[in-house]
């Protein structure tokens, strides 16, 4: 037997594992296809409104101003929740791409992209704990956002500007504000001060949910018991901020982005479909790939063509993501990632970690390309060298940045195991 025929054995033999024992962790599962929204041809507003899936959601009428600047005039809010409404609360902070639909709901029963996680007898047990999940800043799911009306059109700069108009508004558009993770957080602490919450069991999310859940361990360490986080980072290193800066670029030299004022009829699909591209190769891992697609090529054999099946997965990858995506939103959140840093403010980056109170169990990936499991270490290391209860593991996983939605029997078991251990 060859070394790639070994290789693909191994890699199926883990699939054949996970399929089997992936329905049987958890009970009440559902296994819903996800609808996903048409978007070309369809108006900001209308993708907005269409992203209202019967969610909770309010506005606060303040100023909240901003990290590095800048203020938004008032805030809405969007979020949804899960289980005993008397349990232990845990605050669950979705990803880039990610909304609060973490689990189904009556009024929305798609599957969420925790449907494995959240339930009965699961790492998120919804007979122990209240899970709440807000939308984020900046992601066009709900939260105020670039998609988000602005102020009265009479009131913005320069007049009447090419954004998209709700009626006599003015969407933000490419004007939004820079948001940090700490930016995020404090606008969680805002829902969570609305539902008259004032102590969290554990606060936890992966990749920009896991920068929100360190983000907020250290913002706010008195109110939170236990922080989880998933292939995450306390600081963005270089090589990270590279992959993000190109996937931008991407996207800003598109001719049908027009500076971030881009209308219905002309969105930036060619460049938010190769952010997305290259984004899926930096997620998942060469291991994953090299076993998983065919190495044969097929016809069309022409530059032009799609001739391997890796080709059509990332190409299927990027229209899927068109139809469910905002530009401005995409480059608002990703410069929102690069600029994580828990130590920005602070003499070192370590006295901005040292914040932390909570017990923490992070989780770094041997594959992932985009935020190598050593960043979470560091963290954990500096938790651990100042007295904190840490712990961090290395996950071998082959999905790269992705075990966390792929690995869903690991997770409950860990979860549930740290959520309950009083330490």
């Amino acid at each position: 037997m060859n070394s790639l025929t070994m290789f693909k054995v191994i890699h199926n033999r883990s699939l054949t594992h996970l399929n089997r024992n992936r329905v049987v962790k958890c009970k009440e599962k559902k296994e819903n296809s996800g609808n996903f929204l048409g978007r070309r041809n369809l108006s900001m507003k209308e993708i907005l409104d269409k992203r209202s899936d019967s969610g909770n959601k309010i506005k606060i009428s303040q100023p909240f101003s901003l990290e590095l600047g800048g203020r938004l005039e008032s805030l809405e809010i969007s979020w949804k929740e899960w289980g005993n409404s008397s349990g232990p609360i845990i605050l669950l902070c979705p990803s880039f791409s990610m909304g609060s639909h973490a689990h189904s709901t009556v009024e929305n029963p798609n599957r969420g992209w925790w449907e494995e996680v959240i339930g009965s007898g699961c790492g998120l047990d919804t007979d122990k704990y209240r899970i709440i999940c807000p939308d984020i800043l900046g992601a066009p799911f709900g939260t105020t956002s670039p998609l988000s009306k602005r102020g009265p059109l009479s009131d913005v700069k320069d007049g009447v500007s090419e954004g998209e108009d709700f009626g006599g508004y003015e969407a933000w558009g490419p004007d939004f504000p820079t948001v940090t993770s700490r930016d995020q957080v404090r606008v969680h602490m805002k829902l969570l001060e609305h539902l008259k919450i004032n102590k969290i069991h554990a606060v936890l999310g992966a990749s920009l949910g896991g920068m929100q859940a360190l983000a907020f361990a250290a913002e706010y360490p008195d109110f939170v018991s236990k922080l989880a986080a998933m292939c995450a980072t306390g600081k963005t290193s270089p090589g990270t901020v590279a992959y993000r800066y190109v996937q931008r670029m991407a996207i800003t030299t598109d001719p049908n982005f027009n500076g971030g004022r881009y209308t219905k009829d002309k969105l930036p699909l060619t460049g938010l479909a190769v952010a997305r591209a290259l984004g899926t190769i930096c997620y998942r891992s060469r291991t994953e790939f090299d076993t998983r697609f065919q190495w044969e090529a097929s016809e069309p054999y022409g530059p032009h063509g799609v001739s391997f099946e890796v080709e059509s997965y990332l190409k299927a990858q990027a229209a899927k993501f068109n139809k469910e995506y905002d530009a401005n939103c995409y480059l608002t959140l990703s410069k929102c990632a690069d600029l994580m840093d828990l130590g920005r403010g602070f003499s070192s980056y370590e006295e901005g970690v040292k914040r932390i109170k909570a017990d923490s169990f992070l989780v770094g990936f041997e594959h992932d390309f985009l935020i190598p499991g050593t960043e979470l270490k560091r963290v954990s290391d500096i938790l651990k060298e100042n007295g904190k209860k840490s712990e961090f593991f290395s996950h071998p996983s082959i999905y790269g940045h992705d075990p966390f939605l792929k690995e869903f029997d690991w997770i409950n078991e860990k979860l549930s195991k740290f959520l309950k251990d009083k330490g």
